[in-house]
């Protein structure tokens, strides 16, 4: 009742973890029995991932997506080739892009589905024939928590951010990791 949520949850989860290493030690020196690893290995993992869930989500709750979206990206064309987009790659930051047709997101270009293609064909590829066109959006003013759980979940690394229908954004899970390191250096975590 004293610590708030995700630092209780941080203090359970050291515990379990205190108590999967001695189930480990015990396990192992008292009942010769190597299941007890095992065991405690998972227990140990289980707690790793709670507190980390816990903690992002703290973090990310009631901020809007529009603090932590990128602004400064490149969007490709249906039209563009494989090449033109791996140059981009080379000469940015970005590994994935939303790729529009008359001002409209019809599908995105991941880093992966890019490297597949260029391994299989030449780079003459256009970028249409290669994009996913099932991909989720996301709104400036919606809750960053809910955007990772999409991101999480889906098959696609990046959201499109859309205002209005206008492409004013992405949001990729590297950049999520990225606000929550700043969150975290500038002591601002729950």
């Amino acid at each position: 009742m004293k610590f708030s949520y995700p630092r209780a949850t941080q203090i359970a989860a050291t515990i379990g973890q205190m108590a999967a290493i001695l189930m480990g030690f015990v396990g192992l020196l008292v009942f010769h029995n190597p299941w007890f690893i095992f065991i405690a290995l998972f227990v140990w993992i289980g707690a790793s991932q709670e507190s980390g869930y816990v903690q992002t989500k703290w973090a990310l709750s009631g901020v809007p997506i529009e603090r932590l979206m990128i602004t400064e990206f490149r969007a490709l064309a249906p039209n563009d080739t494989l090449s033109a987009a791996a140059d981009h790659v080379l000469a940015g930051f970005q590994h994935d892009f939303p790729v529009t047709d008359d001002g409209r997101v019809v599908g995105v270009l991941t880093r992966t589905d890019l490297m597949k293609a260029l391994t299989r064909r030449d780079g003459a590829l256009k970028v249409g024939d290669v994009m996913s066109r099932e991909f989720k959006t996301a709104t400036p003013d919606e809750m960053a928590e809910k955007a990772f759980a999409r991101l999480q979940q889906g098959q696609c690394p990046s959201l499109p951010v859309l205002r209005d229908g206008k492409l004013v954004g992405i949001v990729t899970l590297e950049n999520v990791g990225e606000y929550l390191m700043i969150q975290r250096a500038l002591g601002r975590e729950g």
